[in-house]
């Protein structure tokens, strides 16, 4: 269904295994800029060929109401320009 979709921006706190299932596919999601959160150890090195990806800051597990189990990483990932 994401696919199917165009953003400008898009952004996603989804559970961290389901949004580690979705970055394989981002070259087929229209999209200007992700802003995601996810697992602190989420490998991000297979993006970087395509992508700039920047850390925006950490999460921990009392910033979430209810309490979560584990901290996550917010991260912006933008298409780089076409060379």
């Amino acid at each position: 269904m994401v696919p199917a979709l165009a953003f400008d921006v898009l952004l996603g706190n989804l559970p961290a295994a389901v949004t580690e299932d979705l970055l394989p596919g981002l070259d087929g999601i229209a999209f200007r800029t992700a802003v995601l959160a996810l697992d602190p150890g989420t490998d991000l090195g297979r993006l970087l060929d395509r992508f700039d990806v920047r850390h925006v800051t950490e999460l921990r597990p009392d910033d979430f109401r209810p309490r979560q189990p584990g901290r996550s990483v917010v991260v912006r990932i933008a298409r780089r320009d076409p060379a």
